[in-house]
């Protein structure tokens, strides 16, 4: 086993492509940092690819676990999460869900798999981070808006202290 080039990940990555149907290296890449792999010395090349999309999913689930389970949270965090509508918390709650079922049968693939079922399940990850991305999208802009609810309230308190002081 030797140390692979990002034109041997390319290439790796373009046959696989090519065999079953998968985007474009530049596609993979923006959205899973594939080109990563070129820095872990191993030929499972599929494996490889398949734990890396998992590492993006498996670091969304531990923030949307602290959304959901706040305890040893940041105190910010509790700050976002009491202005956060319902709505928002039901999204926090379907993608961990769904992240919680891509994880789960990553490590099952651990156990036991073939080439089939990797590519299988990396197309699987590919939809369902799809579907995913949008309502992460959507819950970014609602946590934006809570920190800056969270601001206002904060300078109007400023400003009451000041006229009151």
């Amino acid at each position: 086993m030797t140390e692979k080039t990002l034109i041997d990940i390319k290439k790796e990555y373009e046959k696989i492509k090519q065999k079953y149907g998968l985007p474009s290296f530049e596609e993979m890449n923006n959205e899973f940092e594939i080109e990563r792999l070129q820095e872990r010395d191993s030929d499972l090349f599929i494996r490889r690819l398949r734990r890396n999309m998992v590492e993006k999913v498996v670091h969304m689930l531990k923030f949307l676990e602290i959304m959901i389970n706040p305890s040893s949270a940041p105190i910010f965090i509790h700050d976002i999460i009491g202005s956060i509508n319902d709505e928002t918390k039901k999204v926090i709650e379907k993608l961990y869900e769904e992240g919680c079922k891509i994880e789960m049968r990553s490590f099952a693939l651990e156990l036991i798999s073939t080439e089939k079922d990797e590519i299988e399940f990396i197309k699987y990850v590919l939809k369902k981070w799809t579907d995913m991305k949008k309502d992460v999208e959507k819950l970014n802009q609602e946590i934006d808006k809570a920190w800056i609810k969270k601001e206002e309230k904060k300078e109007e308190k400023k400003r009451q202290n000041s006229f009151t002081g």
